[in-house]
């Protein structure tokens, strides 16, 4: 499997790039003070792009506009991590927490 670690501000230019790839997934890890997100794709051999953050600057830039497929997924992470998707024309309908919860993200440790 590969994996290549991308700036927070090349993920749009690196995402095009994959555009006639088939995005499996998007999930999300909390690493300290750090957010890590990773798209993986499916080629002859499993491909990941890997993009580290801080958690205090949590907007990413949606994908939703080359996969529309992602809007899902980054919605998923927007419940559960606090990671805002600018640009994903659905960010605010939740998908797992109770439109009353207000305790904050559950999978967000700091």
């Amino acid at each position: 499997m590969k994996v290549k670690k991308v700036q927070k501000n090349r993920l749009k230019s690196e995402i095009k790039k994959l555009r006639n790839k088939r995005l499996i997934a998007v999930t999300a890890m909390s690493e300290g003070k750090d957010f890590v997100v990773l798209y993986q794709f499916d080629e002859k051999d499993l491909f990941m792009l890997e993009i580290r953050f801080p958690k205090k600057d949590n907007h990413l830039d949606s994908i939703t506009d080359v996969f529309p497929g992602a809007d899902i997924m980054e919605r998923e992470l927007h419940d559960l991590f606090g990671i805002e998707f600018d640009g994903n024309p659905n960010m605010d309908h939740k998908l797992f927490l109770a439109d009353d919860w207000e305790e904050g993200p559950p999978r967000r440790d700091t």
